[in-house]
């Protein structure tokens, strides 16, 4: 656990090789999609044996490794629908809260001694994927961000657009649904405070390489979405889109290139004797 200004700390997995080098390794921090999980000690680990200094952070900044009851109670109880809620102000934004978990997460991986000071890979699926961008825009030593299916972009245009979407499940089904019982002024306002948050309008402050992957049929993240985020990254950065055409959301997450790209940058900054 690290302390934050958040209301609760960063809590994750963290490793790094057992015998690092100063200035010597890459870093690479996870994201977790929606959902309530633990973060994975298995993850860290093996990207540790491989040479990088690792983090595998929360959603929640709740407590890892417990037993399932732990997190069931949490997702029937105090964590309820805390992706579909309509927020009444920016402050209570429930996304607010985990940008600045993942932002001290940062600052925790960059103060390593052993970090090389240039490789900071981020990763992560849908809401995994939303807070790796995030975390590429407000922070400049991001250098590479691995985000599939990016959830939570462009929600203005879901109702106010001027093409008509994919239907996109989950918060917008439950904002038309809301639009119709209280009118369209609960939604306006909605997504007033949806759009400090909305990673497109994130995305021009992005310094680093960005990889992002999209569906098809994706249900979730309409690859709509995905591509005005991806239309929002600065022309002059390194950047690059997977369209599955028939993907889904959980089978449109898949980019070899990234794969291979981390790769290099492991076989830049550890030698073979260093990575036994």
């Amino acid at each position: 656990k690290i302390s934050c200004t958040s209301k609760r700390p960063v809590s994750g997995c963290f490793a790094k090789p057992a015998n690092a080098v100063k200035g010597k390794h890459p870093a690479i921090v996870f994201f977790h999609g929606a959902g309530v999980n633990s973060s994975s000690s298995y993850n860290v680990w093996k990207y540790a044996r491989s040479g990088w200094i690792a983090m595998e952070v929360n959603a929640h900044g709740i407590k890892n490794l417990q037993a399932p009851e732990y997190y069931s109670t949490l997702k029937k109880g105090e964590l309820k629908s805390y992706d579909s809620k309509l927020y009444k102000s920016r402050e209570d934004y429930y996304m607010l809260d985990m940008f600045l978990r993942l932002m001290r997460a940062l600052d925790y991986v960059k103060s390593h001694p052993e970090w090389n000071g240039k490789d900071l890979v981020v990763v992560g699926v849908s809401q995994g994927g939303l807070q790796a961008v995030i975390a590429g825009a407000l922070d400049e030593k991001v250098s590479l961000i691995r985000a599939g299916v990016p959830s939570r972009a462009d929600f203005y245009s879901e109702f106010h657009g001027d093409f008509k979407r994919m239907p996109r499940v989950g918060i917008c089904q439950i904002m038309r649904r809301e639009a119709k019982k209280h009118g369209p002024d609960v939604i306006d306002k909605a997504l007033e405070i949806h759009s400090w948050f909305d990673p497109v309008f994130f995305a021009p402050m992005i310094k680093g390489e960005v990889r992002l992957t999209a569906g098809g049929c994706d249900l979730s993240c309409p690859a709509a979405s995905i591509y005005t985020l991806y239309n929002a990254l600065s022309p002059d950065i390194t950047k690059n889109i997977i369209f599955y055409p028939s993907g889904t959301h959980g089978a449109s997450t898949a980019d070899p290139e990234a794969r291979e790209k981390m790769n290099r940058i492991i076989a830049g900054n550890i030698t073979g004797s260093e990575k036994k």
